[in-house]
């Protein structure tokens, strides 16, 4: 007999997981009516189509550290700094997410328009060509061979770009800190560009989270 896998093994056995932790109000079972504040950390593989929701009191690394620590693959997350302990494990790769960049830029925006502009046009350029590729339902050796001979170029000009500007503007602006939040990144940020599968962001997770959140799995940790 075949025993169908339950959702959380079919994810962890996949080799691309996104992550993100959203904030939840919980009631409080000590006190009635009160409530406090939980966290669901959601888990969306992008080839396996399945997200699974669990729960945890805190935003500590101790869940993401407990749920994924066998698993092997891909891991693309935002900045939150418990991820970066991924980096240091063996079989795992992290990836960034282009959107989080962008959000840093634009509200840097009232602060330098110049540079915020110049470096949300680029992105845009870059999201067009992911835009376009999934509209013509391009296939993996497509979409690798486009992202080579468009993204790549644009990524590595901003690059550039992030280098040049880190030491002109004050690190404490918030110019600066888009600057560097996306700079200390940029390797992990550049990442999908080499991999058909990948995505350019999170944004995926971010939709399922909405679109989802009643037919996922549910798992309490405490």
């Amino acid at each position: 007999m075949i025993l169908s896998l339950l959702p959380f093994e079919i994810l962890l056995s996949s080799n691309y997981i996104q992550i993100d932790e959203t904030p939840i109000q919980v009631l409080d079972s000590e006190k009635k009516g009160k409530t406090h504040r939980g966290y669901f950390w959601v888990s969306h593989s992008p080839q396996e189509k399945v997200v699974v929701f669990n729960y945890s009191k805190g935003r500590s690394a101790q869940f993401p550290t407990e749920f994924l620590k066998k698993y092997h693959g891909y891991l693309q997350t935002d900045g939150y700094v418990v991820y970066d302990n991924f980096e240091q494990k063996n079989g795992i790769t992290l990836l960034g997410c282009m959107a989080h960049v962008r959000r840093e830029f634009i509200e840097a925006s009232n602060n330098d328009k110049q540079r915020s502009d110049y470096f949300i046009g680029h992105l845009q350029r870059l999201y067009k060509l992911e835009e376009e590729l999934r509209k013509s339902n391009a296939g993996a050796d497509e979409i690798l061979a486009k992202r080579q001979e468009i993204a790549v170029p644009i990524l590595e000009h901003l690059h550039q770009w992030l280098k040049e500007n880190i030491i002109q503007v004050t690190p404490q602006s918030s110019i600066g800190k888009a600057i560097a939040y996306a700079l200390t990144r940029w390797d992990k940020l550049m990442r999908y560009a080499h991999n058909p599968i990948l995505q350019i962001d999170n944004n995926l997770i971010e939709n399922q989270i909405v679109t989802d959140r009643k037919s996922t799995r549910l798992n309490s940790s405490h």
